[in-house]
């Protein structure tokens, strides 16, 4: 296949991909909200769905979980993500206060069975997005173009999915402008750290520490919060990354993953693929008649 060709069907695997990614996301929304308030969709189907749809993909273009960043669970690396990821939302926070842009109140309950049982869903959730978007995208980019360029395009069309759900009007291009910042953010955790597990847990941590801080209603909630400033700051209330605060913090704390993955060998101008191919099977590899 000519280099034309090979690109026509980079794009074409991408498209299908990203379709079935979309399905899978609208039959997770279409599941009741869940119970003790941990909702089902991103459990039983958004995780298992791309996850099932990610095997179906590698599985034709004959490449192993690692070549999609998905070696066995990591709980240090997770961890690492968690913390990084609460910390960079908990900054957006501070400074959102600090700037007078929310009005804080204290929860009307707090709950910590109820809090810590609330992480399962952006868990989940998490894993779904960047196994699709750090994981097949990025790889499948990465196998043609340098690391960076293959983070910007994953970053663009994660930005794509994310507006969808965004507001119009400025904070739709703010959120996009967060969403390619975070990618390439995450992106470049999964590269400093061999696997998807730490970027998984940014992304969870962040959808988790979302609602505990600037939840509107306060219940098994840290605070409740309320919009007192300029929206194009802190982002139509709740979405903080629709607000240019949350775009700088990301964007500083990309720039501090780049960093240490410089540190430890990360090459962005160089191709992170191509992937390695599944092995033969030995029968296959006897031959016929072997």
């Amino acid at each position: 296949m000519d280099q034309a060709g090979k690109v026509v069907s980079l794009h074409l695997r991408v498209f299908g991909y990203l379709l079935g990614f979309l399905i899978v996301l609208a039959l997770a929304e279409r599941v009741p909200l869940g119970v003790t308030g941990v909702p089902l969709g991103p459990v039983i189907v958004a995780a298992p769905g791309v996850l099932v749809l990610t095997w179906l993909f590698r599985r034709l273009e004959r490449r192993p979980w690692n070549a999609v960043g998905l070696p066995p669970p990591r709980p240090g690396s997770l961890a690492l993500g968690l913390a990084f990821g609460a910390v960079t939302f908990g900054l957006v926070f501070v400074l959102l206060q600090a700037l007078g842009q929310i009005h804080v109140l204290p929860a009307l309950q707090s709950r910590p069975q109820m809090i810590a049982l609330q992480l399962i869903a952006p868990l989940a959730a998490a894993f779904a997005g960047e196994l699709a978007f750090r994981g097949y995208i990025f790889t499948a980019y990465g196998e043609h173009l340098p690391a960076w360029a293959a983070a910007l395009v994953s970053g663009l069309l994660f930005a794509a999915v994310q507006v969808t759900v965004a507001p119009g009007g400025a904070a739709m291009a703010v959120t996009a402008l967060t969403a390619v910042a975070g990618g390439v953010l995450l992106c470049g955790l999964r590269l400093s750290t061999g696997g998807l597990w730490a970027a998984i847990g940014y992304q969870a941590a962040w959808l988790w520490a979302r609602p505990l801080l600037v939840g509107p209603t306060g219940n098994d909630t840290l605070t409740r919060t309320a919009p007192t400033g300029d929206p194009l700051l802190a982002g139509p209330w709740p979405l903080a990354e629709s607000g240019l605060v949350a775009t700088a913090v990301t964007v500083l704390a990309a720039l501090a993953v780049i960093v240490y993955g410089r540190r430890r060998g990360v090459r962005w101008r160089e191709r992170p693929g191509p992937a390695p191919a599944l092995r033969p099977s030995p029968a296959a590899s006897a031959g016929p008649g072997r």
